[in-house]
């Protein structure tokens, strides 16, 4: 590569990066009906090229934790991660392959469905799903 295509794409990242830092994400209001949980490793059976799976025994391999989606009203998980797959990262990293937004009905209060997903074994962690907003940190 040249020396002014080097400078170009320095120059491009430095700004990308300013303005990045001006315009930040906040968490906005939270989404009901949505939680985003991150499961142990097999307790999900996502079949190989989906991301979306119904809750049911066929694809929740636990059954304290199918219980527990159905006391909530779950009718889907969706994979939040879509490109990871359990086991390929290297170096090592973060296991994002296990992390699934949960679909339930929206009348379900938050705190609850969280009480009774977050004290199983199978959950690593349950939190809440936020709608993110852009704001100017100049004004």
């Amino acid at each position: 590569m040249t020396n002014k295509i080097k400078l170009i794409v320095v120059l491009f990242c430095y700004l990308s990066f300013l303005s990045f830092g001006l315009y930040a994400l906040d968490p906005g209001d939270e989404v009901p009906g949505r939680l985003v949980v991150n499961f142990d490793s097999g307790v999900i059976d996502l079949p190989v090229g989906e991301t979306t799976v119904s809750v049911d025994s066929n694809s929740v391999q636990d059954q304290e934790t199918l219980d527990s989606l159905i006391s909530i009203g779950a009718d889907s998980l969706e994979k939040l991660f879509k490109l990871a797959f359990l086991g390929e990262a290297s170096p090592p990293v973060p296991e994002l392959s296990q992390y699934f937004i949960v679909y339930f009905k929206e009348e379900m209060d938050l705190d609850d469905a969280i009480s009774s997903l977050d004290p199983l074994d199978e959950t690593v962690t349950v939190e809440k799903d936020y709608v993110m907003i852009a704001y100017d940190h100049s004004q």
